[in-house]
């Protein structure tokens, strides 16, 4: 049995790593255009546009998924921001960025989707 006492990571690194992460997040979808910006409450409808197929209607409104979406990114933040040990810190951030990627990427794909205004 090890008697070595777990790395931990300080409330400073964990906080700027993950604001690190959000600010990659935003310059990545939002590129140059900032005006973009005014739409950031929406962010978590970028993950529903790269998981799911183009043509299916979700059983919840668009308003209840971006509550969970943003229920689902403030959990993580809690999550994440509460581990000191590194191991579980980084497996946390880990799952925040891979987030974050597909998110950003599903927004990518929204914003170059035409405007069907008869719906």
């Amino acid at each position: 049995m090890s008697t070595e006492t777990p790395r931990m990571i300080s409330l400073r690194w964990r906080i700027g790593l993950w604001v690190a992460a959000w600010i990659i997040a935003a310059i990545a979808t939002v590129g140059i255009g900032l005006g973009f910006l005014l739409y950031a409450w929406m962010f978590p409808s970028g993950l529903l546009n790269e998981c799911m197929p183009k043509d299916w209607d979700p059983p919840i409104s668009d308003t209840v998924f971006l509550i969970l979406g943003w229920a689902i990114y403030v959990g993580l933040t809690i999550c994440g921001l509460m581990q000191k040990r590194r191991v579980r810190y980084f497996i946390v951030f880990g799952i925040l960025c891979v987030l974050l990627a597909v998110n950003v990427a599903g927004c990518h794909v929204a914003l170059k989707q035409p405007i069907n205004i008869d719906d």
